[in-house]
């Protein structure tokens, strides 16, 4: 391709940085400019907007792109050989960390600010990441695994110059499958990861990771709620929600009744159903709200107690498989959904 000949004119482009071709590693087909996604991927868009600069990550295929709103400038940050599958932020928006499954599959600390690589952990499993998070401090990320014969969990410490993981378990023979796993952002000893029916609830002591299962996961609901897709805690209490493939979200909650308590802690406590009860692919909490999109195009906000905030139905972009939302002062709200916590969030 004759880069000279690309006609950048249409596109808002001012400049195009590609970290992947080198003179040390030079490269017959270098990208020159983006102008789609990986769609179907949850949670693998980020805003980085904050003092005033309005830039986002996104994936697309086997690479990560940082693009400026303003000035149309797009950096590609490449390393990856197979697709991402895998992408968690930290809190202050400087680090974004990548994974994908495959042969010879990565794991990499992105500066979103220089663009360049900070670490790579080199075959974190054998068929690589299924699903990442990092701690509230932004120091841990803990990745599941494609693997499935067992299927593992493990969590890294981004301070320690070793690429061996501070912690890893793998799952028992027969275990189902977990796709989904989360750091409790308001204690990070506490995390959880679900699979279609099964939740399994971690606490991290002594350097272990030990398991709490509840004996009937889902199924202690008796409402037909629908394979789990994705989950997250609810900030500064007992509470998780879960949302699954029949558009409910489960709450999750130690039982009042102290007949109901068992060693497992959480039980499945209640169903709502959301929407039009299509398919549920994401939530996330922002400040004071629970925020969840599906495959009907609708976002929806909750407070804590599961109740109905506000909805954006209007939206008319197709299935919702991202969210994410900037901080700070932007001189201006953008177009799209707002999700105010004394001014500081936009969606």
């Amino acid at each position: 391709m004759d880069e000279s000949k690309v006609d950048m004119k249409h596109s808002g482009a001012k400049e195009i940085v590609d970290y992947g071709n080198t003179e040390d590693t030079p490269e017959t087909l270098s990208p020159v400019w983006s102008a789609g996604l990986t769609p179907h991927t949850p949670g693998t868009l980020a805003y980085l907007t904050s003092n005033g600069k309005r830039r986002f990550f996104y994936v697309v295929g086997h690479t990560g792109v940082v693009s400026d709103l303003k000035t149309g400038e797009q950096k590609f940050l490449r390393g990856h050989t197979s697709d991402i599958t895998a992408m968690c932020l930290s809190k202050d928006r400087n680090i974004v960390v990548t994974a994908e499954t495959g042969p010879d599959n990565i794991m990499v600390f992105w500066d979103t600010k220089s663009c360049t690589a900070l670490k790579t952990i080199m075959s974190p499993f054998q068929e690589g990441v299924i699903d990442a998070d990092m701690s509230a401090d932004s120091r841990f990320v803990v990745a599941l695994s494609k693997d499935r014969n067992p299927q593992a969990i493990a969590i890294w410490d981004r301070e320690h110059t070793s690429s061996k993981p501070v912690v890893k378990i793998e799952f028992k023979k027969g275990h189902e499958f977990q796709h989904c796993v989360r750091f409790n952002q308001s204690n990070q000893l506490e995390l959880l990861t679900n699979g279609k029916k099964k939740m399994v609830f971690w606490s991290w002591k002594g350097g272990r990771l030990v398991p709490h299962i509840p004996r009937k996961g889902i199924s202690s609901i008796k409402a037909k709620v629908g394979w789990m897709t994705q989950s997250t805690f609810i900030p500064n209490s007992s509470k998780v929600t879960t949302i699954t493939t029949s558009g409910n979200i489960v709450l999750w909650d130690n039982p009042i009744d102290v007949d109901e308590q068992t060693s497992d802690g959480r039980v499945a406590v209640k169903a709502i159903k959301v929407g039009s009860g299509s398919k549920l692919n994401l939530i996330t909490v922002c400040g004071k709200h629970i925020i969840v999109g599906g495959d009907d195009g609708i976002v929806s906000f909750f407070d804590f107690h599961i109740k109905a905030i506000a909805w954006f139905e209007d939206i008319k972009a197709g299935g919702i498989h991202s969210i994410s939302f900037a901080h700070g002062d932007l001189g201006h709200a953008s177009s799209g959904a707002e999700a105010g916590e004394e001014g500081e969030e936009e969606a």
